[in-house]
């Protein structure tokens, strides 16, 4: 006589209460890929207005404050780092608080770079950072570990068919102990244009798809349409650029930003970016000789 009850699966791994969502990634996957357009777009996304300024205070030493007012709340940072033999030191302080203290590429061993962040709320541990960098023969590999139980670990390697292009690959996994969350490849190429020992122009098409394996409760995805990016920049000149990306989100949707970065004068240049989503941001940049002034503002013109 068959049995006719339903089978009884394992219960799949539940991640810590209170962590991040098990589908979002704790750490940037391959910041490398898109490099040069994701700072551009990056500076200019703040859903806010922000005023920043640096200046360098001695060798070695160097200063910077970000006031961000938003439409509700307003928010202060002031950032110090001091650069030694062995890795960078910096302390940051928020208006909330927190203060976060970091050690940057720290060189346990020649081929093994580490850095370390704390945040702390008063006396108090609100959390921890250790990122560990080991350069290989065929790549680069980097792993990633907080207190609240997220690690991840990345792989890059490339080639370089010509002596002015370059092709990288690279892969990226996050999950928690246990359970593997999701995971993102990306795929780029790049040309440079070279006269005499100057760069006066370069380009760069990239490819990235991310993929989450789980929800934010932790349950499998039975079926998730992966987030597709295709970015192409250009460097005009020395300059100046533009830039462009298009992505498709299976819950957001196609949209299609586009931007670039045009120098005014030897000290100032205007940056810019607008998407379909309706969005445009403008950045104005002001350097001096140890200090840079930056105001960057976002509008809507949908």
């Amino acid at each position: 006589m068959a049995d006719n009850d339903p089978e009884i699966l394992p219960a799949e791994p539940q991640p810590p209460p209170g962590m991040p969502p098990a589908d979002e990634p704790g750490y940037p996957c391959l910041p490398m890929f898109g490099g040069e357009i994701g700072e551009l777009f990056n500076s200019l996304n703040t859903g806010q207005s922000m005023l920043t300024i640096a200046t360098q205070l001695r060798e070695g030493v160097m200063s910077s404050g970000v006031a961000m007012l938003g439409d509700r709340s307003a928010q202060a940072q002031i950032a110090t780092q001091v650069a030694t033999s062995r890795g960078t030191l910096k302390a940051e302080l928020v208006s909330q608080g927190l203060l976060q203290a970091t050690i940057e590429n720290f060189q346990l061993l020649p081929i093994l770079n580490s850095t370390l962040q704390l945040c702390f709320v008063g006396p108090m541990l609100a959390g921890g950072t250790l990122m560990n960098m080991l350069v290989t023969p065929v790549g680069m590999l980097q792993t990633y570990v907080n207190t609240g139980g997220q690690m991840s670990a990345e792989f890059l390697t490339g080639a370089q068919p010509t002596e002015t292009s370059q092709v990288m690959l690279g892969a990226h996994v996050w999950g928690v102990p246990g359970l593997a969350c999701g995971y993102k490849t990306a795929l780029e190429f790049q040309s440079m244009q070279i006269q005499g020992d100057e760069l006066i122009g370069s380009s760069s098409v990239t490819l990235a798809m991310t993929r989450p394996l789980v929800d934010a409760a932790g349950s499998r995805l039975a079926e998730v349409d992966p987030t597709v990016s295709l970015s192409v920049f250009a460097r005009t000149s020395a300059a100046n650029s533009v830039a462009a990306s298009i992505e498709r989100h299976p819950k957001r949707g196609t949209h299609l930003t586009v931007g670039g970065t045009r120098q005014l004068t030897d000290s100032s240049r205007l940056r810019g970016k607008w998407g379909t989503q309706g969005l445009l941001a403008v950045a104005l940049e002001v350097a001096g000789e140890k200090s840079q002034l930056s105001l960057v503002t976002e509008v809507a013109t949908s």
